[in-house]
């Protein structure tokens, strides 16, 4: 093997593995993304499933403001719903829990028939999620059942 033959066959390797290389940071970074959206994407979903899980089975629920709800549970204690800071708390017997991070946007609305619109936002970085979903739970709040007399 010649000098000349050596030099070209080491020049190869180092484009071989500058290539291979390449792939493996591209790779390394759609997957810590991907982490990072999925995620955000579950915390998103966490959030809302605890809502409408307890919302489902309330005996009474009021809309305190625009980012907190009031929940009573059948056979169970209030519980609150509430956005502080970027964070989902659930307040119960006077502790506060959080649920979620990353929260940028809760909001409650009451729609006609008894319905609770639930809408969230949450976002890390560069990654957005919205989720919304309508909810009927089996009873109506107080303000609803007093204009419907």
């Amino acid at each position: 093997m010649t000098l000349i033959e050596l030099v070209v066959s080491l020049g190869i390797l180092v484009m071989i593995l500058a290539a291979t290389f390449s792939f493996y940071s591209a790779g390394v970074k759609s997957w810590t993304m991907s982490e990072r959206q999925m995620e955000v994407l579950q915390n998103a979903r966490i959030a809302l499933d605890w809502i409408c899980r307890d919302l489902k089975v309330a005996e009474e629920y009021e809309i305190l403001s625009r980012q907190s709800l009031s929940i009573t549970p059948y056979k169970s204690n209030k519980i609150i719903y509430k956005k502080a800071g970027t964070q989902l708390l659930l307040e119960k017997n006077g502790q506060e829990m959080a649920i979620a991070d990353c929260i940028s946007e809760l909001g409650f609305e009451e729609m006609p028939r008894g319905i609770v619109k639930i809408e969230l936002r949450v976002e890390n970085n560069s990654y957005e999620v919205k989720l919304s979903t309508k909810i009927k739970p089996p009873v109506k709040n107080r303000s609803w059942q007093e204009s419907a007399q």
